[in-house]
């Protein structure tokens, strides 16, 4: 009689335990579920207009800051004027939330570009991201263009780089099975990892949901004022193709190596206004006695200004500003 108790009672005990184990599971799946379903679904553009032509692109992010508006306009012309051994699309990433005006729309069309809309990607931190390095709120956005696989190869040029010289060669950069073609950044000196200013890449879906994942998981750990720079920093560690200095000249190499700077100059295909932007080119003392004398970085204000935007600046900023 005792052992028949006994076997009864493990009977029912092991029942329990395989009933919670299931509900664990199931409340473990709904968990994992609803997170999916959280982030924003994958797609490619949000806008009925987009109307890709051709196999490669070159793409750049604009938000609601209408001296960037300005810069793509001086990007798009320089490229236009540069490369021209080959036809490619010219397409501007514009976050849902922060649409530009119809006038800033009507100069970017006018140089060539068109635009793709997109939600916008979090932070995993959003606060702490706000609260340190706000201007970074809406970098990790630029894992959408993973997902952009209507473009064989994709470079991606921040709106504050100017091309001097054709960017054919990138559009038909062999990545030498790594997974991205970035180039080196470097602070007096110092190697810092990758810049994320220019970058090529081969869009590919299954690469584009890996990327989502892991931006969404916690235990990724990187250097969190650099935003993706950051964060592509860790994932492609050992998986990243050099571009070299010519293709993404960072400006304030200018005033650190001035030499260096006027060595590579007549090298340089891309110019990234890293450092100082150069709508904000004018004397400052405290700058030129701190940090940089302006004999070594006007001229590079200089070719920005000097190229054309093909299109009423100040109207753009006006409307942008109303």
């Amino acid at each position: 009689m005792r052992r028949w108790r006994l076997s009864f009672f493990v009977i029912v005990a092991t029942g329990v335990f395989a009933c919670c184990v299931l509900e664990a599971r199931q409340r473990t799946t709904a968990v994992v579920f609803k997170n999916r379903r959280s982030r924003p679904a994958p797609r490619q553009c949000r806008n009925a207009d987009f109307a890709p032509m051709h196999d490669k692109a070159v793409w750049t992010m604009l938000t609601d800051d209408a001296h960037y508006v300005t810069s793509a306009l001086k990007l798009g012309h320089s490229l236009r004027a540069h490369t021209t051994e080959s036809p490619f699309d010219m397409v501007v990433m514009q976050l849902a939330t922060k649409p530009l005006g119809s006038a800033a729309w009507d100069c970017l069309r006018e140089v060539g570009w068109q635009r793709c809309v997109v939600d916008r990607i979090v932070p995993l931190d959003e606060a702490a991201t706000q609260w340190k390095h706000p201007r970074f709120l809406d970098q990790f956005t630029k894992l959408h263009l993973w997902g952009m696989t209507m473009y064989d190869t994709l470079l991606y040029l921040d709106s504050d780089t100017l091309t001097l010289r054709s960017v054919n060669h990138l559009l038909h950069r062999n990545l030498h099975n790594k997974s991205i073609a970035v180039a080196a950044q470097t602070w007096r000196g110092g190697f810092e990892g990758f810049n994320m200013g220019v970058f090529v890449i081969h869009p590919d879906a299954q690469e584009y949901e890996r990327l989502l994942d892991l931006q969404q998981d916690p235990s990724v750990q990187f250097v969190e004022k650099w935003a993706e720079q950051g964060f592509l920093n860790v994932v492609y560690k050992d998986s990243w193709d050099d571009l070299g200095f010519a293709n993404n000249a960072l400006a304030w190499t200018s005033w650190q190596s001035n030499a260096y700077w006027m060595q590579q100059f007549p090298q340089i295909n891309i110019i990234h206004y890293a450092g100082m932007k150069p709508w904000a080119c004018v004397p400052d003392l405290l700058f030129e006695y701190l940090i940089a004398w302006s004999a070594d970085y006007k001229p590079l204000c200089r070719v920005w200004q000097d190229t054309p935007s093909h299109c009423n600046s100040s109207l753009v900023l006006w409307h942008q500003k109303i």
